[in-house]
């Protein structure tokens, strides 16, 4: 007889599941926690939650007000992010620990330009969480995340610093959050914030999100608020690599490349998420997007990504949704793409090489052919 040893995967749901009847007067705030409210910002709050400092709702009253407004729970089009960031919602709805607690001040911009969402969730009279967005399906979204790479600051980030700096007049203590390019808005806008701010805030959590450029790793901003950052990757990270990371804490996730990103197959215990090493994978990945950075300069790098971006303008392509929707679009953007200048073909095949190196590394390492 052949016994087969079966892992339990413990998730966020499971520590929600184990703590949710504990207040946080009874259990302190952690990382688990952290996690939760980062990736709220998924969840369409409009017409829930407003605009302002002083319009709040409780999680019980949002999440039943969003779900009588979505008779569907997701739409097939929904990005993966709010998919299961809606599993979240619906785990912390009746949670003792959870359905009191205020949100308020929720903002969206999503349009041909930009893309940025922010929240904040009351904890406490003393205590507070401001949780910034990652990126969703919309195309400006996505170029503004390739613009890191040779511009600071973009204007999600400033939108950042903006929306920290609404809380200059109260007297909370703050923790700053975010779940990929939000976890990179999270320790921006601590970095930029006023320094009356900066003083209350407590903690910064990059949740797998981009780290920073060299001038800014380099700054007095930077050094005036690193003690306080708490930069989360799983262990075969690819978001939070990029750009440049002083510092981070490996963890565990279920799942491999990619995937790992995905925050509900991070490996909870108790109520910390597992520690462990870098992957081979991820070393080399990271390896190699810092000589790509290297080896071209920010005009370089702004002339490549403006020319791939300008060819999703010119099908019309402003939502990534749109290629499920009509495959033509797929066929119009390769058409485009054998159009582009031989200086940018010759970055964009550097670039292949670069995911292949790594891709080849990773079938190694996972063992497979």
């Amino acid at each position: 007889m052949v016994i087969r040893m079966v892992q339990i995967k413990v998730t966020i749901l499971n520590y929600i599941n184990k703590y949710g009847d504990f207040t946080f007067s009874e259990k302190e705030f952690n990382e688990v926690d952290n996690i939760i409210f980062s990736v709220l910002t998924y969840i369409d709050f409009n017409n829930v939650v407003e605009k302002g400092l002083d319009k709040k709702i409780t999680i019980f009253d949002a999440i039943d007000l969003y779900f009588s407004l979505h008779k569907k729970k997701y739409d097939k089009n929904d990005i993966y992010a709010r998919k299961k960031a809606i599993k979240v919602l619906e785990a912390i709805k009746n949670k003792k620990r959870y359905k009191d607690l205020y949100l308020y001040n929720y903002i969206y911009i999503g349009d041909e330009n930009h893309q940025f969402c922010a929240i904040t969730v009351e904890v406490n009279i003393d205590l507070i969480f401001i949780s910034f967005g990652g990126t969703d399906s919309l195309i400006s979204g996505w170029e503004e995340d390739a613009r890191m790479t040779y511009l600071f600051p973009v204007e999600a980030q400033v939108k950042a610093i903006n929306y920290l700096n609404e809380y200059s007049k109260t007297k909370e203590k703050i923790i700053v959050g975010g779940h990929s390019k939000g976890g990179n808005l999270a320790l921006v806008s601590s970095m930029y914030c006023t320094s009356s701010i900066k003083k209350r805030i407590i903690r910064i959590y990059n949740n797998d999100g981009p780290g920073l450029k060299l001038e800014q790793i380099e700054s007095q901003e930077y050094k005036s608020i690193c003690q306080k950052l708490v930069h989360l990757v799983p262990n075969y990270s690819v978001v939070g690599l990029l750009l440049i990371n002083e510092k981070y804490i490996t963890i565990k996730s279920s799942k491999k490349s990619i995937l790992a990103h995905n925050f509900m197959t991070w490996k909870v215990k108790d109520d910390t998420f597992e520690r462990t090493e870098l992957s081979k994978f991820s070393l080399i990945l990271s390896r190699s997007i810092s000589n790509w950075m290297e080896k071209y300069d920010n005009t370089v790098r702004k002339n490549f990504f403006t020319t791939l971006f300008d060819i999703c303008r010119d099908i019309e392509l402003k939502d990534l949704g749109e290629m499920k929707k009509n495959k033509l679009l797929f066929i119009k953007l390769i058409k485009s793409a054998k159009k582009i200048n031989p200086e940018v073909k010759e970055i964009a095949k550097d670039l292949i090489l670069m995911i292949n190196k790594c891709n080849k590394e990773y079938k190694k390492e996972v063992g497979v052919k």
